[in-house]
């Protein structure tokens, strides 16, 4: 909860997999709201009509395609390109990981990423982190608009 505003920080989780969806449900919903969906497809204006302040993403059949990027990294890529989304942190969540996908996913614009089976300490702990970077950086945001 943002105890300065008291709305609960939403949370948004896109993942294909209902039993991975439940877990996270499970864990975070006492903290926050949550939201889910269960495709990439039109990512942005899911986010744009949903306004989280985080995303969730495991999308575990997400292979590279012709271009080199996956799927997750063309949609963080078009979340970090949109003024609107562009500061609203993604952590990726994936059972298997190798350096490669790791860097990819942090270059096109996830800020952490974790790996299944949960450690639900650092989960939460990271969740923090970036929910705490996030209003920060909002705040920086408001502060030059004025």
């Amino acid at each position: 909860m943002n105890f300065e505003t008291g709305v609960s920080d939403k949370i948004l989780i896109v993942s294909s997999d209902i039993d991975k969806v439940n877990i996270l449900n499970e864990l975070l919903k006492d903290q926050y709201l949550i939201s889910t969906t269960s495709t990439l497809i039109d990512i942005l204006n899911t986010t744009l009509a949903l306004k989280p302040d985080l995303i969730l993403i495991n999308i575990e059949s997400d292979q590279a395609i012709h271009t080199g990027q996956s799927n997750i990294e063309k949609a963080c890529l078009q979340l970090q390109q949109n003024k609107k989304t562009s500061l609203i942190p993604i952590i990726s969540i994936e059972s298997e990981f190798n350096n490669m996908n790791r860097d990819s996913l942090l270059r096109s614009g996830c800020v952490d990423y974790i790996k299944f089976p949960l450690d639900e300490v650092l989960l939460k702990s990271k969740i923090r982190k970036h929910f705490k970077n996030y209003l920060y950086l909002k705040y920086l945001e408001s502060m030059s608009n004025i």
